[in-house]
């Protein structure tokens, strides 16, 4: 019967086994197929982000429930979307496993073009050649300095760096096409890894700095004040001081169309009243807004704007969002109320989802359980009862935005743009590697040649029949002139 196995070498075979899971999925990242892979795998995020929140904000719940029972795409679609953020541990599991798999790729990449542009890189680019398919390409009875000429001649026709050493007793090249092609491949990984590191950033820092404007039904209590900005996803105050208002955004009938545009009505004022201007708001100097205009498919509604007086003489106004509604022949209602001292409801009567027309609308007004006001206005018109006035002063639109205070989304344009260079120098200027070593064998010299058959294959062909033609034109020369 086998002896158990002590604990300690159990731990020692699970870290064996993981480096070797490590080093083996390293190994695969150098395919180009696995970097295709992983560049749809990104489309594919991406798309999800897109699709995911304007599917939960247009109410399109088949969208939703699928992305919900599929909690990978979840996890993609809400971090990079910055809709509602969501990290799971698992997410950020993976992607600690992938920032320690992409850093040892990276170094060993920085470490392979390093060695293999130094004059002694010779060792070292023939030990990793050595691994690849050798093939043997010819013989030749030609002496060796001349078999090692006419390699090198052929090699350098290609356009390839060639440097000569000895490898085991054995002389033999290593031809490297230029830096280029080397510095490309550590460009492209160092883009991967940033990319991962700065899309992690920001799903968890945009937690404290994600709220959408307008969140829902509310009557906010000022002139001017459509807007609001609801609690972020770790809780109130997790804006960090900022609060976010929609100013003047009146997207009345002008000309056929809505206007003025939705970055351009969006006002950040600090915790301290400093302003911060539209200008700086839409480059994103301080914050990255993210918003649609309300032709698109992001939510909108109307704002119809009241003006409620008390028996007091006092007054409160303010405007009740009410989500759009998309049916036919119904009307849209929504509730409100003023600092908890009364409560009501406002509905839209005969509206035709135009701009030209402004509804009528039917408003009740409760204190506590009794009901003290429901009238039917139109637009400008004032009723009163039981010492309750309201007014119907405007009608406005709102819309919803989403804006992220968030340092590290210029690290994702970074990350993308190292991602785009590294892959041109890869596909412009394609790595080409190959070796050669002349050996000894039965009082001839036989020439075996390995190098990047699988992507380059043409190249590493070209290669060998030129080595063949040098010899045999060499060949023949010697044996005219012993003739």
């Amino acid at each position: 019967m086998a002896a158990a196995i002590p604990a300690r070498t159990t731990h020692l075979q699970l870290g064996a086994i993981l480096t070797f899971i490590f080093r083996r999925s390293h190994t695969l990242l150098r395919s180009r197929r696995l970097a295709i892979a992983l560049m749809l795998a990104v489309v594919l995020a991406a798309a999800i982000a897109l699709v995911y929140p304007q599917a939960r904000a247009t109410g399109q719940e088949q969208i939703v429930a699928w992305s919900r029972s599929h909690p990978f795409l979840e996890a993609l679609g809400r971090p990079l979307g910055a809709h509602d953020v969501f990290v799971s541990w698992w997410f950020l599991a993976v992607a600690g496993l992938l920032f320690v798999n992409g850093s040892i790729c990276l170094m060993e990449q920085i470490r392979k073009a390093a060695r293999l542009n130094r004059k002694s890189g010779f060792q070292a680019g023939a030990r990793m050649m050595e691994v690849s398919e050798r093939k043997r390409v010819a013989r030749s009875t030609l002496d060796e300095d001349e078999i090692v000429r006419l390699l090198a001649a052929a090699l350098e026709e290609r356009g390839l760096a060639v440097r000569k050493g000895r490898y085991r007793g054995h002389t033999g090249l290593l031809a490297v096409s230029n830096s280029w092609a080397q510095w490309g491949t550590v460009l492209f990984h160092a883009g991967l890894l940033l990319t991962l590191v700065f899309v992690v950033l920001v799903a968890l820092t945009a937690a404290e700095g994600q709220f959408r404007v307008v969140e829902g039904g509310g009557f906010k209590d000022g002139a001017g004040a459509y807007g609001s900005y609801g609690k972020g996803p770790l809780g109130p105050g997790s804006l960090g001081g900022y609060s976010l208002t929609l100013r003047s955004f009146e997207p009345l009938h002008r000309r056929g169309s809505f206007s003025p545009g939705p970055a351009s009505d969006l006002l950040v004022v600090a915790a301290d009243g400093t302003r911060f201007d539209r200008r700086k708001l839409t480059r994103g100097e301080y914050f990255t807004v993210a918003g649609t205009n309300i032709f698109q498919n992001a939510p909108w509604g109307f704002a119809p704007v009241l003006r409620i007086g008390y028996p007091s003489g006092k007054s409160a106004v303010g405007a009740v969002m009410m989500r759009r509604y998309e049916g036919r022949g119904a009307s849209t209602i929504d509730r409100f109320d003023i600092r908890g001292e009364l409560k009501g409801t406002v509905q839209l009567l005969d509206f035709t989802q135009s701009v030209r027309v402004k509804p009528r609308l039917k408003v009740s007004l409760f204190a506590g359980e009794r009901r003290v006001l429901t009238q039917v206005l139109s637009f400008g018109q004032t009723k009163s009862s039981k010492g309750f006035s309201v007014t119907y002063d405007d009608f406005k639109y709102w819309t919803e935005f989403l804006a992220i205070r968030n340092p590290w989304l210029a690290g994702v344009n970074l990350a993308f743009w190292l991602l785009i260079a590294g892959a041109s120098i890869m596909y412009v200027w394609p790595s080409t590697y190959a070796w050669s070593v002349v050996v000894e064998e039965d009082a001839a010299r036989v020439i075996y040649m390995g190098g990047r058959r699988e992507r380059f294959s043409k190249d590493f062909a070209a290669i060998v029949e030129g080595v063949k033609h040098r010899l045999e034109s060499a060949e023949r020369r010697g044996l005219a002139d012993e003739s």
